[in-house]
């Protein structure tokens, strides 16, 4: 889907570049193209979002494969909706820009979000775990940028719709003022992560008793 909004992002770009600047017709276009983009980035970033709500809810039960692959493709998700909506002309009012606000402000959290969880998980190899409490505040900043990026999107939504060519877009939440993202909730997410049995690491090389000896003694 981010794919197919790429080519429509170049197509109507160049269509609106063709109209001058300074008309309503031009104004309007620019809206109704804006628009056109981040349509199907609503969906995309709503699925995204579903999707680290599911892993903040269970993660912990889940093996470390599926759980990293989790994060690593939410990251990519959110980067590719963040560089797509970047190739839209910027709308009229200024407001309108919160969609493209709250798209770079969910891929920063992404990115946060796994690189605070690998952490926590001690990186690729288990060695080196990040402390809960550091983590848990890593999460609570990226919570509290969230809850400001689904304002933004709100706010883009309402000026869209009021401004010219009266555009609507589809409604885009990742839910972050919800209490999942509260300091004892996280901090409960956190521990779980941490003690699970399944994200532990697994390395195939072992010293086996009696394998070993020294020579001489």
């Amino acid at each position: 889907m981010i794919g197919v909004s790429l080519v429509v992002a170049w197509a109507v770009v160049s269509s609106v570049r063709q109209i001058g600047p300074t008309s309503g017709p031009y104004r309007r276009a620019v809206a109704r193209s804006f628009g056109v983009v981040v349509t199907p980035l609503a969906a995309a970033s709503q699925s995204s979002g579903k999707a680290l709500a599911k892993l903040m809810a269970g993660g912990a039960m889940q093996d470390r494969a599926a759980f990293l692959g989790t994060l690593a493709t939410l990251v990519s998700q959110t980067r590719v909706a963040a560089r797509t909506v970047d190739l839209a002309v910027p709308p009229e009012p200024a407001g309108a820009s919160g969609c493209r606000d709250a798209l770079d402000a969910r891929a920063a959290a992404g990115a946060a979000i796994e690189s605070a969880l690998v952490g926590l998980l001690g990186g690729p190899t288990g060695a080196a775990p990040v402390s809960e409490p550091v983590v848990t505040a890593a999460l609570e900043g990226t919570g509290t940028g969230l809850e400001a990026a689904d304002a933004a999107w709100a706010r883009c939504r309402s000026m869209l719709r009021r401004g010219p060519g009266t555009v609507r877009v589809p409604a885009s939440t990742w839910g972050a003022d919800g209490g999942s993202w509260s300091g004892p909730a996280l901090s409960q997410f956190v521990s779980a992560v941490s003690g699970s049995a399944s994200l532990a690491a697994r390395h195939d090389l072992a010293v086996l008793p009696g394998s070993v000896g020294l020579q001489p003694a």
